[in-house]
């Protein structure tokens, strides 16, 4: 090899290096030079793009990868990475077509299958994905992606024409209703009782399965988060959709009365209203279990507040903490006065027109994950369920005994370990902070 190839090879090595490492910003700069130095290298030029990728600058990875397709029409990983770019910025039918066109090179590829399903999902041909999910799984049975798309899909659809373990499991659950009166008290027996009715409908080898999932939403519609935080993470300014964002925080004291709220947020009709119930393992961030149901003003806030508070005192109690906050409690850190939630409060705060520049950055570089949200279905499904086992493991954690009768299986999950271990000394004193906030 002459030196002028062992100069390349290693300038290359060093990019492989930068990405491996994560250090992308380094990565983009080397990338860019080498891409001056060597204009048709396919190598530098899929290491810009994956680089690129990794960073979300979408647009430039897709230019980057389209090159390298001109190289050389049978590299299938420059399809299947642009499909990827494509997918982010919403693109769906044009990211189909390069996962297929990588997928053609390389039939049996389970990374492609899933990435083709994901398309396919986006654009509702439900079944379709759930095919190429599960074609994915048959070259790798124990490929997490597919495995966790899969679930999530059942979420907003049910289907007879695909069969496989999660498939049929979802089905199963779902063929069991179960029975509760929202006007009436819910008993802690009976939601232990609604617990251990479904989890025996599930195989062992998906009770031991490590869903990373905690939050259950019933929702027709997105709030564009991912877009929002990005905004605010790169130049921490509030976006205007978000100041008309409120939302109604229920607390409960423990997690039986936690599920009991979670079957209210499935039972309750509301126009348009997201609600979600999440545990807390956010770190500057107090409290235990939390529900939330998402509102576009005071007003409808403050109308909906009176509407559950009422169902919430004949189900769980009379202590349960309820209130209306604005947005995310993120922005509230930078900003205290965004937590004010009365209009005509002086300190009520208001949207900086000089953040709109901002907003418009991120707008045009597309720089940011386009996400589809499907209405999720009422009832029970098998996600559902592995979630709330999520939220028994976190709640043994944090020493909250009530959970000891749901946990008659000893669930584990590493997931949830990363989520609350390196915190336990705070989730715990915010558990106990709830329970004596609930005994006065």
């Amino acid at each position: 090899m002459n030196n002028d190839k062992v100069e390349t090879q290693n300038e290359i090595n060093s990019l492989v290096a930068l990405f491996e490492n994560r250090h992308y910003e380094k990565g983009l700069e080397l990338s860019k030079n080498l891409i001056i130095k060597y204009p048709d290298s396919p190598d530098v030029l899929f290491l810009n793009g994956i680089i690129n990728l990794a960073l979300n600058n979408y647009l430039n990875s897709i230019d980057s990868f389209s090159k390298v397709i001109n190289i050389n029409k049978n590299n299938a990983d420059a399809y299947n990475n642009k499909g990827a770019a494509l997918y982010h910025l919403g693109n769906f039918n044009d990211s189909l077509e390069e996962f297929k066109h990588g997928l053609k090179l390389q039939p049996n590829n389970p990374i492609f299958l899933n990435n083709v399903g994901n398309s396919l999902n986006s654009l509702k041909k439900f079944d379709d994905a759930l095919w190429y999910y599960n074609e994915s799984l048959k070259f790798y049975k124990n490929y997490n992606l597919p495995i966790l798309n899969t679930i999530r899909l059942l979420t907003h659809f049910d289907t007879k024409e695909i069969s496989n373990v999660y498939i049929d499991t979802n089905n199963k659950i779902r063929s069991v209703k179960y029975d509760f009166n929202i006007n009436e008290t819910i008993s802690d027996k009976k939601i232990i009782s609604f617990f251990k009715d479904y989890i025996k409908l599930i195989p062992k080898e998906l009770i031991e399965y490590d869903y990373k999932a905690t939050e259950i939403f019933r929702r027709d519609k997105s709030l564009n988060c991912n877009r929002h935080e990005k905004i605010f993470n790169k130049f921490n300014a509030i976006p205007e959709f978000c100041f008309g964002c409120f939302k109604i925080q229920i607390e409960t004291k423990n997690i039986l009365d936690f599920i009991k709220l979670y079957i209210i947020f499935d039972k309750i009709k509301l126009s348009n209203n997201i609600r979600k119930c999440a545990m807390e393992t956010r770190k500057n961030i107090p409290g235990s279990y939390k529900g939330f149901i998402y509102c576009s003003s005071t007003e409808e806030a403050n109308k909906l507040l009176s509407f559950i508070s009422t169902i919430l005192k004949k189900t769980i109690d009379n202590k349960v903490n309820i209130k209306i906050k604005r947005g995310c409690s993120e922005f509230a850190e930078s900003y205290p006065n965004y937590a004010e939630t009365n209009p005509t409060s002086k300190n009520f705060m208001h949207y900086d027109q000089a953040w709109k520049s901002y907003e418009k950055v991120i707008d045009e570089n597309k720089s940011y994950k386009n996400k589809v949200f499907h209405s999720t279905l009422d009832g029970v499904t098998l996600s559902d369920i592995l979630i709330i086992k999520n939220w028994i493991i976190y709640a043994k954690h944090i020493g909250d005994n009530s959970c000891k009768d749901l946990d008659s299986i000893n669930f584990k999950s590493d997931y949830i370990n990363r989520q609350v271990l390196n915190q336990l000394d705070r989730r715990k004193s915010e558990f106990l902070k709830l329970q004596q906030g609930s005994l006065n």
